[in-house]
């Protein structure tokens, strides 16, 4: 005798009632098994894979944190008589440990200046966590003084021990999101000031290491320079009709009657560009970058005849230098290590600089 149908249960009924990001593309394979999934891209079914590798992230996390505990009772602490428990530290910590000048008890003073010795030992703990992290993951040391990371440590101070960090999904959809759209909302104040006072477009064209040709898209008024879009153009020739027709796309993003002038390079192709946006709008000013403007000064003057002289030498002695590491040894020990030429960008104008330093 057949087996009666097995009737299919309801889609709602094959996923959990969670907001985790993987029920997005798995199923259960049973309503009552909830460890066996099947997945909605390839159809394989696993078991339990999801939960167990959670699981093990908590276990790892949990370990992690018990190596991070700089509130172990010491030596000193219990020869206070202090508790035993663990002490976190607090606003009122500031007040507590610092020493009284008006103590006149030995013990009182040798107390406090224990209090401070035991303090300095955290934070100097908490320095090394910080800087292991700064170490491995390649970031920057002046990263250290941005703001932002000044006011992460201050709200993970006042939250307290046991903070959860973002998962990489979170710092890619949810929070990259929220971060935006606090992003446009600051931008408004400035689109306040470019309504009142006025702005400058300015438009830069760089190549990144991909060889990809892009364009920035920048803002500049008084409260600073802000960045609003990138494109890229590697696919297009950058003619001047085409440069044209992309700056007057970023005058309408901005708004035709808050755009003062239009800033770029003195390149060629802009100077086309430039013409044709007077035809169309008359009333906005094209400007050539003052520090191009200068690049091109520069260039010129080390093509005369006794510049380009010395700039020939300069360079010839600069290849024999770093040809040779004995002479290039001796040259760090007399110049303290400086290097006083920059070899990757405005080496006219640093060549120039030494040369006039030098007379």
């Amino acid at each position: 005798m057949d087996d009666p149908p097995r009737e299919e249960s309801p889609p709602h009924a094959l996923k959990r009632n969670s907001s985790d990001i993987g029920w997005d593309y798995g199923v259960m394979c049973d309503p009552t098994n909830q460890d066996r999934l099947r997945c909605l891209l390839c159809g394989k079914e696993v078991t339990g894979e999801v939960k167990s590798k959670k699981i093990q992230k908590r276990k790892n996390d949990a370990a992690l944190r018990a190596q991070v505990n700089i509130n172990k009772d010491s030596v000193v602490e219990e020869e206070l008589g202090q508790r035993k428990g663990p002490h976190f530290q607090g606003p009122m910590d500031n007040f507590a440990t610092t020493i009284n000048p008006q103590a006149t008890s030995a013990g009182q003073k040798r107390q406090q200046s224990l209090h401070d010795a035991i303090s300095k030992e955290k934070t100097n703990q908490v320095h090394q966590y910080c800087a292991r992290w700064i170490y491995n993951s390649s970031i920057a040391f002046n990263a250290i003084d941005n703001d932002d990371f000044r006011l992460f440590c201050e709200a993970l101070g006042q939250f307290g021990p046991n903070w959860q960090p973002p998962s990489q999904h979170q710092l890619r959809e949810r929070l990259l999101i929220e971060e935006k759209q606090r992003t446009k909302e600051k931008l408004k104040d400035l689109e306040e000031e470019w309504e009142q006072e006025g702005c400058s477009v300015m438009t830069d064209a760089w190549t990144d290491m991909r060889r990809r040709s892009i364009f920035n898209h920048c803002v500049n008024s008084r409260s600073g320079t802000c960045f609003l879009s990138s494109q890229d153009c590697s696919k297009e020739s950058h003619t001047g009709q085409y440069i044209f027709e992309y700056i007057d796309k970023c005058i309408e993003e901005v708004g035709p009657l808050k755009v003062v002038q239009v800033v770029t390079d003195n390149a060629t192709n802009n100077v086309a560009a430039s013409k044709l946006l007077k035809e169309k709008r008359p009333n906005i000013f094209w400007s050539g970058c003052a520090a191009h403007t200068i690049d091109l000064m520069l260039e010129g003057i080390s093509k005369l005849d006794g510049i380009a002289k010395i700039i020939d030498q300069a360079k010839s002695l600069t290849i024999f230098i770093y040809a040779h590491h004995r002479t290039l040894d001796m040259m760090r020990s007399h110049t303290k290590k400086a290097g006083h030429c920059a070899t990757r960008s405005n080496k006219v104008c640093n060549l120039l600089l030494d040369y006039a330093k030098s007379l």
